[in-house]
């Protein structure tokens, strides 16, 4: 459950996005905007004892991930906007929905069944994705499965894509602009739960407020 205080900046982030249509953030609340569900980057589907989640990530977050904390110098965001440009990036986990036990073990019936998810999750699993961006079927180009070996109930999957988005110069950074609606579909092959699509609408993503970054003058 989020704190009062959470709730009550959460709420005057979207009063300050809704006042002003395409409004800038810092990185702090950037952040905030991208992974809130209410605004179409994140969704969530539960099917049976499990929970699938699928975030999108636009460059500028990418940026913000692999930075941290730490200050950043306008050439180093350039660089990074440089090496995620030409891609789309999503990050997939499954959880069990009581968050309780090991996911890889979850019905598996022994030993070999168990081994054999494992090798799904490590390299099968990125021919069961793709995306389908306008009239283009796109294959999973970039797959990453992140094993926590128990520390998280989540198993997390790094996905990306060939991206044709339009990045476009506004104030200090840059913004992602795309013109057809994606959808994300997983085959599912470990649990038996058949294709799960995902709709990540071109307006969501086009309504990403713009990113200012106060930079390192170092």
């Amino acid at each position: 459950m989020k704190s009062i205080t959470e709730i009550i900046k959460i709420g005057f982030l979207f009063f300050i996005v809704a006042c002003n249509g395409e409004s800038s953030l810092n990185k702090e609340d950037y952040v905030h905007y991208v992974t809130n569900e209410d605004n179409g980057l994140l969704n969530t589907k539960e099917i049976n004892d499990i929970e699938f989640h699928l975030q999108y990530e636009p460059i500028n977050y990418k940026v913000l991930k692999k930075v941290k904390n730490r200050l950043i110098t306008p050439k180093q965001y350039r660089e990074d906007v440089e090496r995620f440009k030409g891609g789309q990036y999503f990050i997939f986990k499954i959880a069990l929905k009581d968050k309780q036990g090991d996911l890889l073990k979850y019905e598996a019936k022994n030993q070999e069944e168990y081994a054999d998810r494992v090798q799904y999750f490590s390299s099968r699993m990125q021919n069961d994705f793709y995306l389908l961006d306008g009239k283009d079927s796109l294959k999973c180009n970039l797959f990453h499965f992140e094993r926590t070996y128990g520390v998280s109930p989540f198993s997390t999957f790094v996905l990306g894509f060939d991206s044709n988005n339009e990045l476009k110069e506004v104030g200090n950074t840059v913004k992602e602009i795309v013109k057809d609606d994606k959808v994300l579909v997983y085959d599912d092959k470990a649990f038996g739960v058949g294709p799960i699509k995902y709709k990540i609408r071109a307006k969501d993503i086009n309504n990403i407020p713009e990113l200012t970054i106060e930079y390192d003058v170092k």
